[in-house]
């Protein structure tokens, strides 16, 4: 005996406004801790801050995380492109045995080792963020080392 269907109808607006608040979501915004070694970031923040007056402090709060996303992308860029391109750079001065090409070599390879770094820094807080989240699951471990210990 069929009583009548199970199914849903489902109402599709090809021609809609704007976006669906489920596929446009807004990501939570976080502080990078690699940023904090740029002087700009601190320049940024104040000048962000400061301007907007009359602005309450949700306000302020978003006009700042904008600037500095904005900013980010700007200096920093993408880690493995910058990276690519100076590991590219580099292994066409490596034959160059001219003063010119040496000193290249040098700040290229100083710029090398500052993108490792901030993206070390990046790596670091983002690991310290997912055990924040999900907590220490690794129990059996550590209880095995509370009971050797003993």
């Amino acid at each position: 005996m069929f009583a009548g269907s199970d199914h849903l109808p489902i109402l599709l607006d090809c021609e809609g406004e704007g976006r669906s608040p489920i596929t446009h979501r807004r990501h939570r915004f976080r502080f990078e801790a690699m940023w904090s070694r740029e002087q700009s970031c601190v320049d940024i923040i104040r000048s962000s801050w400061s301007s907007t007056v009359n602005g309450d402090w949700n306000e302020r709060i978003d006009n700042c995380s904008r600037n500095l996303l904005l900013w980010s992308r700007s200096v920093f860029g993408n880690f493995k492109q910058r990276r690519k391109q100076i590991l590219g750079e580099l292994e066409e001065l490596a034959w160059n045995s001219s003063v010119n090409a040496a000193s290249s070599r040098r700040t290229l390879k100083v710029e090398l080792a500052e993108i490792a770094m901030r993206e070390e820094t990046m790596w670091r807080q983002r690991s310290r963020i997912q055990w924040l989240q999900e907590g220490d699951r690794n129990t059996r471990y550590f209880h095995a080392m509370t009971t050797k210990r003993q």
